[in-house]
């Protein structure tokens, strides 16, 4: 079984879209089915996203 280190470090890509019903941004890694989050500024979007990922490689 591979570390969550090893799939921290794959380059997944991160997409960022505006929530125009919300507002907000919404952060989604499309090589990773269901593993979507959202945030009020660019900045916590991409701290969630990170977060979400490191639970999507655990869970995974």
């Amino acid at each position: 079984m591979k570390s969550v280190e090893y799939y921290m470090n794959l380059p997944y890509k991160l997409e960022i879209v505006p929530d125009l019903d919300e507002g907000g941004y919404v952060a989604r890694y499309p090589e990773l089915s269901g593993c979507i989050t959202v945030g009020d500024s660019v900045e916590h979007v991409v701290s969630n996203a990170i977060d979400v990922l490191s639970m999507q490689s655990v869970n995974g």
